[in-house]
């Protein structure tokens, strides 16, 4: 015999009352509308919390907990306004024209160029308070190498330089610290140890400058192209710098396809206070230019062309051949001091007045053309320039060809999915030329 639901009114009341007599849990249970099944899959340290009056965080507490409890802007209300000048500070360099006094900035070339010599010489000449490559540098600054990459090879070519320099390498008066391996710099933890370490090293007061070679070894453990990982790379590089009381110089690596570019997420281009782009000079193998492509402050353009050589230092290999290590030095006949350079093809014309060159009046067009259409196809650009081919279909071959020799001009750069726009010396170009047609005449008179 079937048992019969009591239906209507009658039988909700008492289905209602036999809920309220139920276990104090289940009652809690139904009052926060957690079902069984929901409530199975959570902590069960949740459960407890659910039962303990007053367990729900404020919200100002949930504010504490997601911020921390340091209150990062007590002292930071600047009023008048002359409190922020004092507090603050004012914009310095520590290399007229090229390293800035924080933040963190990079020297962009591509495998065997010669950064490592570069930052090693800008290293050791900090630390003995010589001139760089002909500037200015800031007396009484330490040096922190943070080798990354072939060690041994780097400390050969350091012995090359104080042997050049006539400097004492056991002599402790050279402000130089040399670490052979570079931060996590996706560990803030082991960036603090870092910083520790260097504290007991380092006199009370010191202010170093920090190298690290290279960008791309420190941030190995994370993903180079994700822009979470890379800004919290730059978060604890600039952690080191502000710490320590200096700006940190990173060595790092262009990709294949853009030699503009530091490889990886553009957070960390966009994030720089300055960027060197190293390169060499047509085929040479031991002539390069440096070139200030952005920098915070003065310097915009500036330029370097430098010399890599070779020195015999002290010792044998395992070989029996005597040790060598290579120094860079200035080349002062070809360097520029903040201004912009003219590309390769526009500095031909300058000199002959004529337009015997003919690559020479398309770099320039393609050049007004980018500025003013940035980031279009290479098809685009081929129609707006009129360049078509023998087929009669746009002459894009071209286009690319002649981009490439503006991009090794430093005119023109790619963003992060290959699209080409005109660099910071590209719009400076554009904007003291005229427009085609009187290019020449523009040229000739900015040579004289």
């Amino acid at each position: 015999m079937k048992r019969r639901r009591h239906g209507g009114a009658a039988g909700r009341r008492r289905h209602n009352m036999r809920n309220q007599t139920q276990s104090p849990r289940t009652t809690l249970a139904g009052a926060h509308g957690i079902s069984r099944h929901r409530r199975s899959n959570r902590n069960p340290f949740a459960d407890l919390l659910d039962e303990i009056p007053g367990s729900e965080p404020s919200q100002s507490e949930r504010g504490q907990s997601r911020i921390g409890h340091a209150d990062r802007w007590e002292g930071k209300l600047y009023i008048p306004l002359s409190e922020a000048f004092e507090k603050v500070g004012q914009a310095e360099q520590l290399i007229r024209n090229w390293l800035p006094s924080t933040g963190v900035s990079f020297v962009l070339a591509q495998f065997g160029v010669g950064k490592t010599l570069l930052l090693l010489d800008q290293a050791l000449c900090l630390a003995t308070d010589r001139d760089w490559m002909g500037y200015p540098t800031t007396p009484g600054r330490f040096s922190i190498y943070l080798c990354g990459e072939d060690q041994e090879g780097t400390l050969a070519n350091a012995a090359a330089w104080c042997k050049q320099h006539r400097v004492d390498p056991t002599d402790i008066k050279t402000r130089v610290l040399f670490v052979p391996l570079t931060p996590d710099l996706l560990d803030q933890e082991d960036c603090k140890l870092l910083i520790g370490r260097v504290r007991e090293k380092l006199p009370d007061g010191a202010r170093p400058v920090i190298f690290i070679d290279t960008w791309q070894r420190s941030t190995a453990m994370g993903g180079q192209n994700e822009d979470k990982d890379m800004q919290a790379a730059i978060k604890n590089a600039e952690f080191i710098g502000k710490e320590l009381g200096g700006p940190v110089i990173a060595a790092s690596h262009p990709p294949k396809n853009n030699a503009g570019t530091i490889s990886g997420s553009g957070v960390i281009q966009n994030s720089s206070v300055a960027i060197w782009d190293m390169r060499p000079v047509g085929k040479s193998t031991t002539r390069r230019v440096v070139r200030v492509t952005r920098i915070k402050g003065a310097g915009q353009g500036t330029q370097l062309s430098v010399t890599i050589e070779t020195l015999q230092i002290d010792g044998r290999d395992n070989y029996g051949c005597p040790r060598t290590g290579a120094i860079i030095v200035k080349d002062a006949a070809t360097s520029t001091e903040g201004k912009i350079e003219p590309s390769r093809s526009v500095l031909a014309l300058a000199e002959t007045g004529t337009a015997s060159d003919p690559l020479a009046k398309y770099e320039s067009d393609l050049l007004f053309q980018l500025a003013a259409t940035p980031k279009a196809s290479f098809v685009k650009l081929a129609k707006a320039l009129n360049w078509y081919g023998e087929t009669g279909r746009p002459n894009d071959s071209r286009i690319k060809n002649t981009m490439g020799k503006l991009a090794r001009d430093g005119l023109v750069t790619q963003d992060r999915d290959g699209r080409y726009y005109p660099t910071e010396s590209g719009h400076h170009a554009v904007a003291t030329l005229p427009r085609p047609g009187t290019l020449i005449d523009a040229i000739t008179s900015l040579a004289r």
